[in-house]
């Protein structure tokens, strides 16, 4: 975790929906199959975090921030000015001992074979393997290392996973690049962390209790399993700040419980010596061109929305990297010391931790 931070945890009182960028108009055809996103985008859950600090110092909700909360909580959705710092989204569980382990989204370079879920497999995947590096070859991205599926005879049946969320102890074998088991110590199902529920709702005629034509809805929301909740990281807040205990979450007037809690413990830092090393995204990012060069692990862009302070319409979409997107590259020795492959840097635009393996040499210009 960040250096100073603090952890706050985030428990919904109901379901939650997250929007993605789709049109949620009231005459839209495709309403009827508005699906809520989870977890929800980094910005969804700093934005929540930051109302909460707000709403913690005495603020009505309606009024535009004082200079000395900006100085703290920032401007805008790129926080202008502001002192705090988001580690990313995490999912959180409750284990039987009472302590909550981070969950983390598979890479998309963890590959398997998908079966029927059942309750003797209540996993669903077999057979896991891990992308490698192919031989390299010159492309538009320059001469790079793209994924090659390991040799085996059902090697065409695997497909990225899909549906999994790493433990801690799942995840060090990633990091160890290794392929974590597919059992209930390294993986879990999201369905044993969330489902979806389906609601329909209507506009009634004022006086008359009769349904208003056109005005039907049909959101699916998300329910969280029991003792599973949503935590994050902030750094730079001023220590006598303090969260309001309810925060309104995501869309359809939903709301969570905020409470500061112990932070989860931090992966194992990597071992020295390796001349290798693979960032995986724990979260949405936005990040430059750079992060392609070189690349061989599957990168996979989605588009984030979030809304205009003060306004009724969302900021214009970007494009950003999904979770469990990853890269790897190698350093070579040149002048008696170590740098990149590629000499480009990565800057992260986005809330976003990278989780990494091996030796991280110096990058050189």
């Amino acid at each position: 975790m960040m250096t100073g931070a603090r952890f706050f945890r985030l428990t919904p009182t109901d379901t939650l929906f997250f929007r993605d960028g789709r049109p949620y108009n009231q005459d839209d055809e495709g309403l009827a199959h508005t699906h809520s996103l989870f977890p929800p985008h980094p910005s969804t859950l700093t934005g929540a975090l930051r109302a909460a600090f707000a709403f913690g110092q005495g603020w009505n909700g309606r009024d535009a921030w004082p200079a000395e909360y900006l100085e703290v909580l920032g401007d805008g959705p790129d926080m202008t000015g502001g002192s705090l710092r988001f580690g990313p989204p995490m999912l959180l569980r409750e284990r039987a001992t009472g302590k909550w382990e981070p969950l983390y989204p598979a890479p998309l370079s963890l590959i398997g074979r998908q079966i029927r879920r059942t309750e003797a497999d209540p996993i669903g995947w077999t057979d896991p393997a891990l992308l490698a590096s192919g031989p390299a070859l010159n492309s538009d991205l320059g001469r790079v290392r793209f994924p090659a599926a390991p040799v085996a005879a059902d090697a065409s049946r695997r497909k990225a996973v899909s549906d999994l969320w790493l433990t801690p102890a799942g995840m060090a074998c990633v990091l160890a690049g290794k392929p974590p088991p597919f059992d209930e110590t390294h993986v879990v199902h999201y369905e044993d962390l969330w489902q979806q529920e389906p609601r329909v709702g209507l506009e009634l005629e004022p006086g008359k209790r009769t349904a208003k034509a056109g005005r039907l809805y049909a959101p699916v929301h998300v329910r969280l399993a029991s003792g599973v909740a949503l935590g994050q990281a902030v750094s730079g807040l001023k220590p006598d700040w303090h969260p309001a205990p309810v925060v309104p979450l995501g869309g359809e007037h939903r709301s969570a419980w905020v409470e500061e809690a112990e932070p989860p413990t931090d992966l194992s830092q990597p071992s020295a010596g390796r001349r290798c090393i693979t960032l995986i995204l724990l979260s949405p990012a936005r990040v430059g061109a750079d992060w392609l060069k070189p690349a061989w692990r599957r990168l996979v862009a989605d588009r984030v929305s979030t809304w205009k302070p003060g306004t009724d319409s969302p900021q214009a979409s970007s494009p950003a990297w999904r979770a469990g997107s990853s890269r790897t590259a190698r350093s070579r020795r040149s002048n008696g010391g170590q740098r990149w492959a590629s000499s480009s840097t990565i800057r992260l635009s986005a809330p976003s931790r990278p989780a990494w393996n091996g030796r991280m040499p110096r990058a050189t210009p």
